[in-house]
Formats: C-alpha cells, sequence, structure tokens
C-alpha cells in the first residue's frame, strides 16, 4: 500500500514495485497505468486547491478569533460563552452564505 501511494504522490516507483509491474504487465499497459496515475495525481492536487485550502484558511481565522478571545480573558476581562457563541455562528454563517452566493 506504502508503494503504491509513494508511486503516486512522487511518481517513482520502488525498486520492488517496479521489478513486479514490468514484470506483470507489457509496456503498452503499464504506459496506460502511468497516465491514469498522473491524472490521479492532477485530480489529488485540484481538489486541495479546491477544498482542503479554503477550510484550512476558515480554520486559522477561526482559531485566530478564539486565541483573541483567550488573551482577553486572560486579561480578566470577562467574555460569556453565549457572546463567544454568537461569534463563532455569526462567522460560520458568513462563510456559508459567502460560498453559496452566485
Amino acid at each position: 500500500m506504502y508503494d503504491l501511494s509513494a508511486l503516486l504522490l512522487t511518481g517513482r516507483p520502488s525498486d520492488g514495485l517496479a521489478d513486479v509491474l514490468s514484470s506483470q504487465q507489457q509496456s503498452v499497459s503499464l504506459n496506460r497505468w502511468e497516465t491514469s496515475m498522473s491524472d490521479a495525481l492532477v485530480k489529488i492536487r485540484d481538489y486541495c486547491d479546491r477544498r482542503i485550502a479554503p477550510a484550512c484558511q476558515r480554520l486559522l481565522v477561526l482559531l485566530q478569533d478564539v486565541r483573541g478571545w483567550a488573551a482577553l480573558y486572560a486579561r480578566r476581562q470577562t467574555v460569556s460563552i453565549p457572546l463567544l457563541t454568537m461569534i463563532i455562528s455569526d462567522r460560520t454563517n458568513l462563510h456559508h452564505s459567502n460560498a453559496t452566493s452566485p
């Protein structure tokens, strides 16, 4: 499993995997398989750009908000939990409305 994942991500098979693939498949089907793996790698990268990176950015913004509230609490300024919950839900609703707007 590790060898196949490494092949998918780097494009370079390990020595053992290269031996197995070359002995079991002809060069034409190996080229077809390499092409499909390259296509899969491009799709994974595109998915990361479209979905995972923006989600991490939103998480960073929320964590920065929580860090700010924690700094206020550390200075003994009281912040009620309902207020904190309201702010986080407002941020979440803002992100959802931006994501669904045309």
